[in-house]
């Protein structure tokens, strides 16, 4: 009898285990997560491995285009990233930079939609100081000068979704 118990015990384990790869793999596989390009949601980010972007989308690398070609991602992000809003407006640009969430949090500044801020380069004054990078770690500096503080990276294609489903407003 308690080989029996001992082996459902193992079932139930194993099947927890079956349900919890699945959740993970449909997760990873992005199934869980609208599609980028037509079906996707219109101002929707995304990335992608390849060297250009799926249809329905544009490089997220501040491109302008005219509001009569792309009206319904002119009505979602309008010239939060740049452009004059009579003729043209800007996607993001997202190359060599990182996307932060809007708003403000405990011992955090204010973030605007569209702001930008850090740089790769801390300007050290005297020998001795110590710059923080933007991992946290800090770094000795026996000279005064420019020091790195970008953290390890890896360059990714960055799409906005152009015409998409457009996104119906939270209330």
């Amino acid at each position: 009898m308690n080989m029996l118990n001992n082996n459902h015990g193992c079932l139930r384990r194993a099947t927890k285990m079956a349900f919890f790869t699945a959740g993970m793999a449909t997760i990873l596989s992005g199934a869980a997560f609208a599609d980028c390009g037509v079906d996707g949601t219109t101002g929707q980010i995304c990335m992608m491995a390849g060297t250009y972007c799926p249809v329905g989308t544009v490089d997220a690398a501040g491109g302008t285009l005219k509001i009569a070609d792309y009206p319904l991602l002119y009505s979602v992000i309008g010239i939060s990233y740049g452009g004059d809003g009579r003729i043209g407006f800007q996607v993001p640009d997202l190359r060599g930079r990182v996307p932060v969430g809007v708003g403000t949090g405990y011992g955090l500044g204010p973030v605007e939609l569209g702001q930008q801020r850090g740089a790769e380069l801390a300007d050290v004054q005297q020998a001795g100081d110590v710059a923080a990078a933007t991992s946290g770690d800090k770094i000795a500096v026996a000279q005064p000068g420019n020091v790195n503080v970008v953290s390890p990276q890896l360059g990714i294609r960055y799409c906005i979704v152009t015409n998409g489903n457009f996104p119906q407003r939270s209330e």
